[in-house]
């Protein structure tokens, strides 16, 4: 009655208080209400209204599949079970209109129709165990791709370390990547003219192409696309100018303002890598040395930074990019 009667509660009403103003008398009703045909008429009635119920009841997705509740998949292994595969297939609102009950007879169906493609076993994967298997065999496959492509990368890096020629005050090299190319360093002084990302540095250092800086704000570009062999060098003093090997050498001025100069890509917002500023706040000439990835190989970029102390702040391009 409650879902007949959802929505239509007024015209119900109306209905009954006409019926109340037409009644039968009192003998009268009794009288139709105890005959016979009025009881096989109800009953048939009755059958009916149920038999009328049951599709739209049929589409109802039920209780079965908690929304907020579905279990969390890494991308690294396959989740079984009905509750995973009613979840999955949900997902972005997939099949809303679908029973639980039809929705895993089509994930059935569909993997007794499956075929082996990887692009098929996605949905069904959860109640399909050949489609886990062959899903689980491509990520394991795609994963081992990965490690041997970063252990391949990690040997460039390692056979290709830069000798300074002076000793340094310390050095630290990281093989890392960026999401769009961009390796910074942010010093936020609290009231401050204004904040480190709304100086539009990125332009500035489009135009050399490799580094540029700002009191408080140090931006080094890169390919976004490969892996870095990144090799970081502080100095007491000015170190000796180095240009064979490199396609692109810039030096600028940078004025630390808090004396904590740690590179990171911006999009991760996380830094391993050591505080540059080793004298503390105060001004350093940055010396950043670029040499582009092997495209056909496939083989990581180079980069090579050099901080001393220093007042001078133009900026030096002591070796211009090849165009």
């Amino acid at each position: 009655m409650v879902f007949f009667l959802r929505g239509d509660v007024a015209p119900t009403l109306a209905a009954l208080c006409v019926l109340a103003a037409v009644r039968t008398p009192r003998h009268r009703l009794r009288r139709v209400v105890m005959s016979r045909r009025f009881r096989q008429g109800a009953v048939v009635l009755v059958a009916l209204g149920l038999l009328a119920s049951l599709p739209a009841a049929d589409l109802m997705a039920g209780p079965t599949v908690p929304l907020g509740q579905c279990p969390v998949d890494d991308g690294t292994m396959i989740i079984a079970g009905e509750h995973a595969f009613l979840c999955r297939a949900r997902e972005g609102r997939g099949f809303a209109n679908v029973s639980d009950r039809d929705l895993l007879a089509y994930g059935r169906a569909g993997c007794r129709a499956y075929k082996g493609r990887v692009e098929d076993a996605y949905l069904i994967a959860p109640i399909c165990p050949p489609a886990a298997t062959r899903l689980r065999a491509s990520v394991d496959a795609e994963k081992a791709g990965f490690q041997a492509e970063a252990a391949r990368n990690q040997k460039v890096c390692d056979s290709s370390r830069h000798r300074p020629r002076i000793k340094p005050v310390r050095v630290a090299r990281d093989r890392t990547t960026t999401d769009y190319g961009v390796l910074e360093s942010f010093e936020y002084v609290e009231g401050g003219a204004e904040a480190p990302w709304e100086d539009d540095l990125l332009s500035e250092t489009q135009k050399n192409g490799l580094v540029a800086s700002r009191p408080g704000h140090l931006m080094i570009l890169s390919h976004s696309d490969f892996d870095i062999c990144l090799t970081l060098e502080t100095y007491r003093r000015r170190p000796p100018l180095e240009l064979k090997g490199w396609d692109h050498v810039v030096e600028v001025g940078y004025e630390s303002p808090t004396g904590h100069i740690e590179l990171m890509d911006p999009i991760d917002g996380q830094s391993d890598l050591p505080n540059l500023a080793f004298r503390g706040k105060g001004r350093y000439r940055i010396r950043v040395h670029y040499r582009g990835p092997d495209s056909v190989a496939w083989t990581p970029q180079h980069i090579l930074v050099m901080v001393y102390p220093g007042k001078g702040r133009p900026m030096i391009e002591y070796r211009k990019r090849s165009r």
